[in-house]
This record gives structure tokens, C-alpha cells and sequence, in this order.
């Protein structure tokens, strides 16, 4: 249950092949309405198996019996909610970025969702690393405060001190224009 009294749960299955649904049920005075927030689709998992359970931010999570991979074994879901954005902080090089309010604290936790309209800042806390710059959302090297009125992608560029070039992006990361490149070594 929410803070608005919101009771939320799954459904195992339908007729007409829908592998399960996540819903709400809200009480309207006189009975209760029922809205689909989520109806899996075989590659995001297969049956619920439980009623999610839900973190001080709102998200869900929960697991299915079926679905996802190749060996069909289930998944572990996470589904934000309504009015939900996401951050996504992509590190470039070994360095760490926090988030107020907390959510981000990346490399361990490098997304999070906060509702539309939360002013999120991120910061690099001091280590071997030296900060190189923000791209993305964000730019330059001072702080970096995002307005979430969608979903929003940040990079972070890091390198050891006295380096020349920046630490390679990780394969697969985003490429991010706007990253500032790293001071020239000493002489």
C-alpha cells in the first residue's frame, strides 16, 4: 500500500496469452478501481509470482516463475511509478557519482528514478580519480543539478592524476559529446 492508501498486486496470467499484469486498485468511496500499470510480455518475464514489494521511492520489484532469457527461468523486475523519471549516470573511467536525493550512488547503483519535476544533483566525491567534466544533461566541470521532466542521461569523465588521455568509455557505453577533455600532463 501506498502513502494514498493505493493497494497494488499481480495477476498470474490471463485469458487471450497475457503472460500477467501489474496493477493498482484505489478505492473511489463506493468500491474500488483497477488500473494496469504494467502487462509483461514473455521477454520481461511470465507469471508474476508475488505482490511486488515497494522501496521509500516507489518503485517496485518482484519476480516472475517464467520468461526473460533463453533458459526461460524468470526474471527480478523493476517498474517505476507513474510520474516516474529515470537518471542514468554512465561513468567514463574509474570514479564515483552521488545523487541528492539519494538514489544514485554509482558505480554501484548508476540509475534511479525520481518523480517529474525533482531537481536531482549529482556530485564526485574526492579519490585517486580527478573529475574531468559532465556530458549530457549536464556540462562543464562545476556541479551538476538535472530537472526531471524526463527521463535524463548524464556522463562523467574520470582519469588518474597526471594522465593525458581520458580513461576508455566501458564497450557499450553511450557516446556523449560535451565531455571536456583532460588537462595536458606535466612537463
Amino acid at each position: 500500500m501506498d502513502a494514498a492508501g493505493h493497494l497494488f498486486g499481480t495477476t498470474n496470467g490471463e485469458t487471450g496469452g497475457i503472460p500477467g499484469t501489474f496493477f493498482k486498485l484505489a478505492f473511489t468511496g463506493t468500491g474500488w478501481m483497477e488500473t494496469v500499470l504494467h502487462s509483461f510480455s514473455g521477454a520481461d518475464g511470465i507469471g508474476p509470482s508475488s505482490s511486488p514489494l515497494m522501496d521509500a521511492a516507489g518503485n517496485f520489484y518482484g519476480t516472475t516463475y517464467q520468461g526473460g532469457n533463453s533458459n526461460n527461468a524468470g526474471v527480478v523486475f523493476s517498474l517505476a511509478p507513474a510520474g516516474a523519471t529515470t537518471l542514468s549516470v554512465s561513468l567514463l573511467g574509474p570514479g564515483t557519482v552521488t545523487s541528492s536525493p539519494s538514489g544514485i550512488n554509482c558505480p554501484a547503483t548508476c540509475s534511479a528514478s525520481f518523480t517529474a519535476g525533482t531537481q536531482v544533483g549529482l556530485k564526485t566525491p574526492a579519490g585517486g580519480w580527478s573529475f574531468g567534466g559532465w556530458g549530457g544533461a549536464c556540462s562543464g566541470i562545476a556541479g551538476c543539478t538535472v530537472t526531471m521532466t524526463s527521463n535524463q542521461s548524464v556522463a562523467a569523465a574520470f582519469w588518474t592524476n597526471g594522465s593525458v588521455v581520458p580513461y576508455p568509455s566501458p564497450a557499450g557505453a553511450p557516446q556523449v559529446s560535451g565531455v571536456p577533455s583532460p588537462p595536458p600532463a606535466a612537463p
